[in-house]
């Protein structure tokens, strides 16, 4: 049983800086150059993208060649950069800065995961670099998000599992990538950006280390699995609804395993020394085949 957060993830643009409005314009001017029709609502689809990934969706199935989209890309970063020249500690987003404080004094390890490979001239502008413990960006993995990789990546360096990681994200991209990772999450924003977090905040401000961890009121998690233990977790990792409930084995099964699936009120009938639930058919093993 776990309740206890080893380690916070925080995306980088739109959860500690504003630097979303910064990428639009920044897009806005390529599309603009180019002929290319890009709203405000198209923006809302880049977030927690890749710049690859968001070039594609400027596209929006056009074609052009490779030589012509790194172009495009270097383009855009150089805008981008311009944008983000002003930064300063002031343009960190409400709560922020305190938050960052609350956690480094209670010994947690705090990193930033984002997919933006400026995130760490974005980091120096801002001076919050000595408050973080490791900066993960779109250089640091191939598979950005949703693939869990770039989470995974950051928890490796610090040195914390998974399950023991809460990430902070405002995209549903990132939701999807720190769930995939086997993280806690919180959202920022519309809830209905961000409904499959595990908890939704509008924004950072007045959000403590308290608040954080109602995300993760307990956990039941088997880190490495040890054939020694497999009886003690199939019990505990078993899943009920309150009248049916099946002990959490191996689908595919594994030496010595204990599988079962009980009813509520379902005892079986025989002369023992003590009364026990009887064994329901082990629905895990049937197969529909055509």
């Amino acid at each position: 049983m776990e309740n206890i957060i080893e380690a916070v993830i925080f995306d980088l643009d739109g959860v500690i800086t504003n630097t979303s409005e910064s990428h639009f314009r920044a897009w806005q001017r390529l599309a603009n150059e180019e002929g290319i029709p890009f709203t405000r609502a198209d923006n809302e689809r880049l977030r927690g993208v890749s710049r690859r990934q968001s070039l594609e969706i400027l596209l929006a199935g056009r074609s052009i060649s490779e030589e012509d989209a790194e172009v495009w890309m270097a383009r855009k970063n150089c805008y981008y950069l311009k944008e983000i020249a002003a930064l300063t500690p002031k343009d960190l987003l409400p709560g922020v800065a305190s938050l960052l404080t609350e956690l480094q004094a209670a010994g947690i390890k705090i990193a930033i995961a984002s997919a933006s490979r400026n995130a760490l001239a974005v980091i120096a502008r801002l001076r919050i670099k000595d408050q973080l413990d490791f900066c993960a960006d779109g250089s640091s993995v191939e598979r950005q998000k949703p693939a869990p990789d770039l989470y995974l990546y950051t928890a490796r360096q610090l040195g914390v599992r998974p399950a023991q990681c809460l990430v902070v994200e405002d995209a549903a991209a990132g939701i999807e990538a720190a769930h995939a990772a086997g993280m806690i999450t919180v959202g920022l924003g519309p809830s209905a950006q961000v409904a499959t977090a595990d908890s939704v905040f509008p924004h950072l401000d007045g959000v403590q280390l308290k608040d954080l961890s109602n995300a993760a009121t307990w956990r039941v998690s088997e880190a490495i699995f040890k054939p020694q233990h497999q009886h003690h977790h199939e019990t505990i990792l078993s899943i009920g609804n309150g009248y049916l409930g099946t002990r959490g084995a191996f689908e595919e099964r594994y030496p010595g395993d204990r599988q079962a699936t009980l009813v509520h009120g379902i005892w079986d009938d025989t002369p023992i020394c003590f009364t026990e639930l009887a064994n329901a058919p082990d629905w895990t093993a049937i197969e529909i085949r055509v």
